[in-house]
């Protein structure tokens, strides 16, 4: 048996036994609406860093932010706030 049998050999029973792990990711559950529950504002802004800029990777220096005016009960908030 010539190597590159071998080689699609055991390829195909790799990719027969990640089926199943794959196959698992597909479905993801979106938890039920909790009742009485006060809506939350989450604002979108852009965030520049001046750390990233001229890095030699070339990602981009401004970031997407998603914040949320609620904090869940009992955190504390370790962030500087956005607007004084």
């Amino acid at each position: 048996m010539t190597s590159a049998k071998w080689f699609g050999g055991i390829l195909l029973a790799i990719a027969a036994g990640l089926a199943p792990q794959l196959a698992a990711q597909l479905q993801t559950d979106v938890p039920p609406p909790v009742a009485g529950a006060k809506p939350v504002t989450v604002e979108h802004i852009r965030a520049h860093g001046v750390a990233l800029e001229g890095n030699l990777e070339g990602d981009a220096v401004d970031r997407d932010v998603f914040e949320s005016g609620e904090e869940a009960p009992g955190v504390q908030s370790h962030c500087l706030p956005l607007s004084q």
